[in-house]
């Protein structure tokens, strides 16, 4: 396949609703050539507007360009890291985002109800219905599922660091999603729990302070291949949901891992904050942050805000809300 298409986007300044543009990132999850290969045929790109990606912010890039070219959509083939790129460029504009998961967990397509299978999630990118998502912005950033601070920005760090070798992905392809857990699992084991003070202001309100591992804030009920943020029906459209890790101890965050990823809820060890619109947070030290699976650096305080229909997607007319913003069927 040629993934590199000499293709220009059009300058003149109207919208382009037909023109579809392909940002693929070959390497991931276990993708791989053969598949992306098969969705551009399915997709009827083939020698047409397909760029290739990698761990380089070339998709942000490549997004960016679409944007400014006014186009229709931008179809994304890879995972929540390479649409963690592409949304913050897409967001705001009048750009569609069509989803076809070939990551690890997925979990954008996730929430926007596109089947694993990739003729059916084709099939949503060329017809499906154009609807509006809300985003999280953390100090400028946006987030499309989940993100945080401390032990989870470890986790997301270190998973990606194994993927980035061909030998690492050899070895870690049959843990799949539960590439996560194991992660997490051996990062706990090797460092413990190392909390760190956290002042928290939930929508506006008092503020709190209290000593925690992990802050996990999200969009999402589930994250990272299963594991649950949130109980089903208790994260209320147009707000999100925050989960404070506050076990001490390796047996004790251990526990409250193996409840995350069994789906239960955690009843000692965590707090979990929902009806957020914003959350402020400061912290003694200087902690790891993350979104959508990618580090995002240090810092020691995040603006936390919700960003309401902030981002075109292409979903399955079944998944459209009744009350959506957009319906039209592109």
């Amino acid at each position: 396949m040629q993934a590199v298409s000499s293709t220009t986007w059009p300058s003149h300044p109207e919208l382009h609703p037909g023109l579809r543009i392909l940002v693929v990132n070959p390497f991931a999850g276990l993708a791989g050539r053969d598949k992306v290969a098969r969705a551009v045929e399915l997709l009827g790109l083939e020698g047409r507007a397909v760029r290739e990606v990698g761990r380089d912010g070339s998709a942000r890039a490549l997004a960016a360009a679409a944007v400014r070219s006014r186009a229709g959509r931008i179809i994304v083939a890879g995972g929540d890291g390479t649409l963690h790129d592409v949304v913050q460029e897409v967001a705001g504009s009048a750009t569609a985002l069509g989803v076809i998961p070939l990551g690890t967990s997925n979990d954008l397509a996730g929430r926007l109800g596109i089947p694993r299978n990739l003729g059916a999630a084709c099939a949503v990118a060329l017809g499906g219905a154009v609807d509006a998502v809300d985003l999280l912005a953390m100090d400028g950033e946006r987030i499309a599922t989940v993100g945080g601070l401390g032990l989870p920005a470890a986790i997301a760090r270190t998973c990606n660091e194994l993927r980035s070798s061909p030998a690492g992905r050899r070895l870690l392809a049959p843990l799949g999603s539960g590439i996560y857990s194991v992660v997490a699992a051996s990062l706990i084991l090797a460092r413990g729990a190392r909390p760190v003070v956290y002042t928290l202001r939930p929508n506006g309100g008092a503020p709190a302070a209290l000593p925690a591992a992990a802050l996990l804030v999200g969009l999402v009920e589930r994250f990272g291949g299963g594991m649950r943020l949130v109980e089903g029906g208790r994260l209320v459209p147009g707000t999100f949901a925050a989960l404070v890790v506050s076990a001490r101890g390796r047996s004790e965050l251990l526990r409250v891992l193996l409840r995350l990823k069994l789906g239960r809820r955690v009843t000692r060890g965590a707090r979990l904050l929902t009806g957020l619109t914003r959350l402020d947070v400061r912290s003694a030290d200087p902690v790891a942050s993350f979104g959508d699976g990618e580090a995002l650096g240090l810092r020691r305080r995040a603006f936390i805000t919700l960003e309401r229909h902030a981002l075109r997607v292409l979903v399955p007319h079944s998944c459209l809300r009744p009350a959506a913003v957009y319906c039209e069927v592109v």
